[in-house]
This record gives structure tokens, C-alpha cells and sequence, in this order.
């Protein structure tokens, strides 16, 4: 548990790192270039329902392990371990926990009234915190039935030039 902590903690500093920097990993999914597609996707998958295609925005396992072997000197001899360990985190906690991210957004926009399948996309904005230039977040504008609402995607990550979203996603 202490090295499955460690390792997470180095990958997450090191990602921190390098969304500022913006010299990540080659990236193998579809190819988002701007907030505003990475936005526009977002809501398409909310549209449609699938959470496949919200997955898809998300860091793969295989683009994660590209940065950590790209970063190799922080896990020294440790690197394959460190994979296997947070391979093993990816598929249980941080999968799970975007499903539930995924799910609570529907949940929620239904509860105000959202029609999902008739939601229309405004505009994104992408915001970088004051204080710490390494904690990104991107704001969806969307509108239904004569209403606009915000869709915040905290952690967002800009990997070789890809847009990828985060985690944690919250309605207003």
C-alpha cells in the first residue's frame, strides 16, 4: 500500500508538472486540440448517453505509462512495478470513480430538468489556478430547454498537445 501510494504521488506530481510545460506523451485517441472540442465531446458523449465515449477523453492506461517511462528517473529501478501497481489503480479506483462522475452528471442534470439527449452546447472556458499554475479546470456552457448550466472537469490535462479531462466533474 505505502508503494502504491508513493507511486501515485510521484505520477501525479510529475503529471502536475508537465501540464504547465505542456511536453507530454504521443497520444493514441482521438485527437482533441482545443478546450473548446474537448468541451464539445464532452457533451456529445452526455448526449448520447455513453460513458464509453466519455472514457475516451480520459488519460488512457497506455498514455499514463508513456509518462511514467518517459520520466523513468523518478521510479529508478522501480518503473515496471510502479506500472504494474497503478495499472492495477487505474482499473479500480480511477475508472470507477469517472463512471460515478459520468453517472452523477446525468443524474444531476435530470434532477434540474436537463434533457440530455436535446442539451446544446455554448461555449468552454479553461481556467489555471492563481496560486498553483499546475491545477487546471475546464467550464462547458450548455443550454436546455431555455436554460444554461456549467459542467466544471477539474485535473484537466494537456498531453502533447491533446486536451484530456479529468476525474471530477460537477453541475451547476
Amino acid at each position: 500500500m505505502k508503494t502504491i501510494i508513493i507511486t501515485l504521488g510521484a505520477l501525479v506530481a510529475t503529471l502536475l508538472t508537465f501540464i504547465a510545460a505542456g511536453t507530454l506523451v504521443n497520444v493514441t485517441k482521438s485527437e482533441v486540440h482545443t478546450s473548446a472540442q474537448l468541451g464539445a465531446k464532452v457533451v456529445a458523449s452526455l448526449q448520447e448517453s455513453s460513458f464509453a465515449q466519455y472514457e475516451q477523453l480520459f488519460p488512457s492506461l497506455e498514455e499514463f505509462k508513456n509518462m511514467m517511462e518517459e520520466n523513468a528517473h523518478v521510479y529508478g529501478n522501480n518503473l515496471k512495478a510502479a506500472q504494474a501497481d497503478f495499472a492495477n489503480e487505474y482499473h479500480t479506483k480511477l475508472v470507477p470513480v469517472l463512471k460515478e462522475s459520468f453517472d452523477k452528471l446525468q443524474r444531476d442534470g435530470k434532477v434540474k430538468g436537463i434533457d440530455w439527449s436535446a442539451v446544446k452546447y455554448v461555449t468552454t472556458s479553461y481556467q489555471v489556478a492563481k496560486d498553483d499554475h499546475t491545477k487546471a479546470s475546464i467550464t462547458i456552457v450548455v443550454s436546455s430547454n431555455g436554460k444554461e448550466y456549467q459542467i466544471t472537469i477539474q485535473n484537466i490535462l494537456v498531453i502533447n498537445g491533446q486536451w484530456r479531462i479529468g476525474q471530477f466533474a460537477k453541475l451547476s
